[in-house]
């Protein structure tokens, strides 16, 4: 039986790569990357970086074109900013009450909770 890893190359999607490959081995498991548009390609680098690791197959799934209509502030052609405006009072809030540095901000303004409700 072969196991597909939706692989975004960040921890979580590592991790369950890691299970597949204990439970299954490394021989059943392959990892899939999706390029959708992004504005950066970290992702899909950071993955393929993963798999290579790993010594498992990677695939790379393209799906621009499905999104070519769409105006997510996480597609390259978006005219919208990042969700980082949208998000800029809560963070001010968290800021204020778990004492972050004002770098956390610009770590911020790549995350996107649930981004695979996109998909």
């Amino acid at each position: 039986m072969k196991v597909l890893v939706l692989s975004s190359g960040g921890v979580d999607s590592t991790t369950a790569i890691g299970l597949a490959i204990d439970r299954y081995g490394k021989e059943n498991v392959i990892s899939l990357s999706i390029y959708y548009g992004q504005k950066h390609e970290r992702e899909l680098e950071a993955a393929a970086k993963i798999a290579a690791y790993y010594e498992i197959e990677h695939l790379e799934l393209n799906l621009t074109k499905i999104f070519e209509y769409s105006d997510c502030s996480l597609l390259k052609h978006s005219s919208h900013e990042y969700l980082m405006k949208a998000m800029e009072s809560r963070l001010k809030k968290l800021e204020a009450l778990l004492l972050f540095q004002p770098t956390f901000l610009s770590v911020m303004e790549c995350f996107f909770p649930v981004r695979q409700v996109l998909l």
